[in-house]
């Protein structure tokens, strides 16, 4: 540590660099101390200069990242599916219109609600907005615990909106009269068929347009589907 003018100062050089990285401190000695003392064991732990560079990283590149080292990992080891994947890919597109050109350490929760009022703004729901916000969140989980990008994530300081999470709401029987009419129509003929299925087995809609030949039984009528959203 040393004094120039009023205002203390720390540089550290990365191994194998010439180049030094200058750090100020301020002007309290005592302070100036404590911050060298940090960024000293930073520096030992080998993240020092990782937290410097995450100034140069967007989101856009961080999303990126995540995709590709964490998502499509999970794909490999058949922890994750393709479709949740290229789901992943739809929400980026929407965080990315608003915060792809900000670099890691510029979000803050101030801006994390301003998305949130944005999307609301355009008739987006609660629980769309939870899924875009939850997979960035997840994006700065990595960057902080895993990758030592950054000291602290945003969302420590920010409430997720929840929404409505609830999947399954069953028919009144008002409902399913009207339901039964409206699939008698002719023009609904081939409808008909697939909102049985649905209404029967309580199938989800993706499980059923992926089904292959080998998976129905169509003498004893059962389907069967594999492992399923929750490992069944």
């Amino acid at each position: 540590m040393y004094k120039r003018g009023n205002v203390y100062w720390c540089k550290f050089t990365k191994p194998g660099q010439k180049k030094a990285l200058f750090f100020s401190l301020g002007k309290n000695r005592k302070k100036a101390k404590l911050k060298e003392a940090d960024l000293r064991r930073k520096f030992e732990e080998g993240k020092l200069f990782d937290i410097q560079s995450s100034k140069r990283i967007t989101i856009q590149a961080l999303l990126e990242r995540y995709v590709i080292n964490v998502s499509l990992l999970r794909v490999m080891k058949g922890r994750k599916k393709q479709a949740t994947v290229d789901n992943e890919n739809y929400l980026i597109n929407n965080l990315n219109r608003y915060f792809g050109h900000m670099f890691l350490p510029e979000v803050t929760s101030l801006h994390l609600e301003d998305y949130e009022r944005k999307r609301y703004e355009d008739s987006v729901s609660e629980i769309a907005v939870h899924h875009e916000l939850n997979l960035l969140k997840a994006a700065f989980r990595w960057a902080v615990e895993r990758w030592d990008l950054l000291e602290k994530t945003p969302f420590a300081k920010y409430d997720m909106p929840n929404g409505n999470k609830q999947r399954v709401r069953f028919l009144e029987a008002w409902e399913e009269k009207e339901l039964d009419l409206a699939l008698a129509k002719p023009e609904n003929r081939l409808l008909r068929q697939f909102v049985t299925i649905f209404h029967e087995t309580l199938i989800r809609p993706i499980n059923l347009c992926e089904l292959e030949l080998t998976q129905l039984n169509l003498e004893e009528r059962f389907i069967h589907l594999g492992k399923t959203k929750n490992g069944e």
